[in-house]
């Protein structure tokens, strides 16, 4: 399926393979399939059109004074030689890792996945794994209309961050958890 869609099809296997298997060891083996593997897949290649997309407005933005905003934020995204890696990251974000509910277990999935990229000779760790997903969900907080005193935490970012990507794509999603939480 992998190699069909994408470029460095042998990294991205590898890490659906190993997401796979950690949330299999999580939830249990009838909580995975291939719809997520599709999913994934679904999702790099949205990520990486809208990523290319945002660079391709911040260009403009840069050239245009006349829609110059102080509170735009040129350094998002970024244009670096982890752009496609980013991609995934923020695809294996949406599709594993806002499954886990313990902080303990996200940052061992996100080690896993650093481990696998180190392993591919891409020089990614877990923190930059965690700093690509909040710039990801500060991007998209930070052009929304937020009510007074909102209190933009973890849990409201992800939030924000699966719905507004989860509508773009049309992919259905359960948000399950106590309210203000």
């Amino acid at each position: 399926m992998v190699e069909s869609q994408i470029s460095k099809a042998d990294v991205i296997s590898e890490l659906l393979f190993e997401s796979h298997m950690y949330i299999r060891k999580i939830e249990g083996p009838q909580s995975v399939s291939l719809r997520d593997v599709r999913r994934a897949i679904r999702l790099i290649i949205w990520f990486h059109q809208s990523l290319k997309e945002r660079l391709n407005l911040k260009e403009k933005m840069k050239k245009t004074a006349y829609h110059y905003r102080e509170e735009y934020n040129f350094n998002y995204p970024p244009k670096d030689e982890l752009f496609f890696e980013r991609c995934i990251v923020l695809s294996l974000g949406l599709c594993y890792q806002a499954r886990l509910y313990d902080q303990e277990e996200r940052e061992e999935y996100r080690k896993q996945m650093a481990r696998i990229f180190d392993k591919h000779k891409v020089r990614l760790t877990a923190d930059d794994f965690k700093r690509i997903l909040k710039a990801e969900q500060n991007d998209w907080i930070r052009r929304m209309a937020c009510p007074p005193a909102t209190a933009l935490n973890e849990a409201l970012l992800e939030n924000v961050l699966v719905m507004i990507v989860c509508i773009m794509t049309r992919i259905p999603v359960f948000i399950i958890g106590a309210p203000g939480r």
